[in-house]
């Protein structure tokens, strides 16, 4: 390892940090393998004295080769808590010693940074096993203080976090405690950048912390609201998104000290300087979202109330008073935020009046938003919440629901949704089911349509999906029996329907999929006696497109199959006998529904054959 550290320094330095002993680390056993004698005559272990002996040239070559390069002391850092007493005082020696020549290295901040995470960590768990003495760390506390950075933007903008690694230590299990920790930490030191570099150096900090907002409310804090408001008048509503944002900091902390009488000044202040709609829209993002706010804000321009709304973040907003919610998912709306109505009222007890404006509204608001996509777990989710709402509501019918479902239906179906009232409509009203196959098939008579579909385009994966769900049955009654009259009707209008638009081959052929999923009957014989009728009938008029729709559809339904390496096909053979007595039993009542039978028959014999064969071939080849 000497000799490759000294030949190719880079790739050395990796292998010697990485197979440094961690305390930290785990053993994981393995049991030497019984029938076989792998493993078996390996080296011989090491003895403890070998091993000391390895550690200590290990912890010679970490400090020999370890430089002045400020990455390599990071790595050192990595693993210091697991280094012997001897080694850690030798590393923490050399590097108080080199700190002059790190610190001038470019890359001595990311150093400092993890220098504060280790001591963040180890004195946060002070009471963990694993955790360095309080004695152990303070030469690492030492060096941390001599890394720091003269610019006061590296020096302090990481503060400015949710919850910042603190060298000191975090008060984990007191909330309270740890947030009045973070905030004194940033209000002093907001308050020394403030006096060594001005407003140009509480600019700067803004604009590299990961929290802006915080910034501009330590200043106001730590400084004064005067000195704060001055600073940030004019970047109100600018397009620095990160100094809007420490504004809006600012005059939240004046909105807590002195509630609407700061934010009246304010206004007052901003309009003086003929402020733009966004900076005075700025002004009412920061209060309480209430009806006291919205009744100041209606005294406002309508650009500065349009601003509001469309920068509003509702559930900053009351979940619990229905009359509010109705107000902001009215306002939002007319802003085209239905996609944040969706997020914000999924829970939340609402007129189904705003459900269906939102969902009738959202297809065309994520259309114009091209960053959002409808088929997103989050939106959808919160889309079948809105749909369940509708379902559960007695004023809301059901062909309303499946109007509202119809654009959303490919995201719907992928998630897994099947409770859906397209399925329900579909049953009762063939004029959605020719509407759907129209929107899903062009036409088969080289014709063109004279009238554009109103119904929303839809795939013919999709469609084939809706056809085939559970609840898609024509006629079914709610004892789960098949009524003839309304089952022959509904077949009647939807043939009637696709041929007058051209797609009566494809509708007759998806009208055969429906009545492939006839109910099993007590007699034992499939399908039930309607669909046995409505088939002949059809049959009887050369509608062939349904027979073979009827074959296919009752293939499709079968679903994934399992069996054993060398079951053949045996499962086929058995469908294959069942079908083919049934149709014996059908064919002087019913000949063209036997006919049928056969041919699903023949299919799963086909499909004997050929498991059979794969059954014997693996037999053959000695599997």
């Amino acid at each position: 390892l000497e000799t490759l550290l000294k030949r190719h320094p880079e790739p050395s330095w990796r292998a010697l940090i990485n197979a440094y002993p961690s305390p930290l680390g785990h053993v994981v056993g393995h049991t030497p393998p019984t029938w076989r004698p792998w493993g078996q005559d390996g080296a011989p272990r090491p003895t403890r004295a070998e091993y000391n002996a390895f550690v200590k040239e290990m912890d010679r070559l970490l400090l020999e080769y370890v430089g002045h390069d400020p990455s390599r002391w990071q790595d050192v850092v990595g693993i210091i808590s697991g280094l012997s007493p001897s080694a850690y005082q030798g590393a923490t020696d050399l590097m108080m010693q080199r700190i002059s020549t790190i610190k001038a290295h470019p890359g001595s901040v990311a150093l400092w940074t993890q220098l504060r995470q280790d001591l963040n960590q180890h004195r946060s768990s002070s009471d963990a096993k694993w955790a360095m003495p309080a004695a152990k760390l303070e030469p690492l506390a030492a060096i941390y203080e001599r890394l720091t950075p003269a610019d006061p933007v590296q020096a302090h903008s990481w503060l400015f976090d949710g919850d910042p690694k603190l060298p000191e230590g975090t008060t984990y299990r007191d909330i309270k405690a740890r947030f009045a920790q973070r905030d004194a930490a940033c209000e002093t030191a907001i308050a020394a950048a403030y006096q060594s570099g001005g407003e140009k150096a509480i600019l700067s900090i803004a604009e590299s912390a990961p929290v802006p907002r915080m910034v501009g409310r330590a200043f106001t804090t730590g400084v004064g609201a005067t000195p704060a408001l001055a600073l940030v008048a004019k970047h109100f509503g600018s397009d620095n998104r990160k100094l809007t944002e420490m504004a809006r900091g600012a005059l939240y902390a004046i909105y807590c000290q002195s509630g609407w009488d700061g934010l009246e000044y304010a206004l007052a202040m901003l309009k003086a300087t003929n402020a733009q709609p966004p900076a005075l829209a700025d002004v009412f993002l920061v209060a309480q979202a209430s009806p006291d706010t919205w009744q100041r804000l209606a005294e406002e321009r309508p650009e500065v109330q349009r601003r509001y709304w469309e920068q509003l973040n509702p559930f900053s907003a009351s979940q619990n008073d229905e009359a509010e919610i109705r107000f902001v998912a009215e306002r939002l709306l007319e802003v085209q935020r239905s996609l944040a109505v969706v997020d914000w009222i999924a829970y939340a007890p609402v007129h189904h009046e705003i459900v269906i404006r939102t969902l009738e509204q959202l297809p065309a608001d994520l259309a114009a938003d091209k960053a959002q996509e409808p088929g997103t777990a989050g939106i959808i989710h919160g889309i079948a919440k809105m749909l369940e709402k509708l379902d559960e509501s007695s004023a809301v019918g059901d062909d309303v629901i499946a109007r509202l479902e119809l654009p959303f239906l490919p995201a719907l179906l992928s998630r897994g949704h099947s409770n859906l009232a397209i399925y329900r409509v579909i049953s009762n009203d063939p004029e959605l089911f020719a509407d759907l196959v129209t929107s899903a098939y062009k036409r088969n008579d080289g014709q063109m349509d004279t009238t554009s579909a109103e119904a929303t385009p839809i795939s013919a994966e999709i469609f084939a999906r809706i056809i085939m769900g559970e609840g898609v049955v024509p006629g079914k009654m709610q004892d789960g029996s098949v009524d003839y009259e309304s089952l022959s009707n509904w077949v009647s209008e939807a043939r009637r329907l696709c041929a007058e638009r051209g797609r009566a081959e494809i509708g007759d052929e998806y009208i055969g999929h429906l009545l492939a999923k006839s109910p099993d009957v007590a007699d034992g014989l499939w399908p039930c006696e309607p669909v046995r009728e409505v088939l002949e009938q059809m049959l009887a008029t050369d509608a062939q497109h349904i027979g073979n729709g009827f074959v296919i559809g009752k293939h499709n339904l079968r679903g994934v199959t399992t069996r054993s390496m060398f079951a053949g096909g045996d499962q086929e053979h058995t469908l294959a006998d069942k079908y083919r007595e049934q149709a014996s039993m059908m064919a002087s009542k019913w000949p063209h529904t036997a006919t049928l039978l056969r041919r699903i028959a023949d299919g799963y014999k086909r499909e004997a054959q050929w498991y059979d064969q794969e059954s014997d071939e693996l037999d053959q080849f000695g599997f």
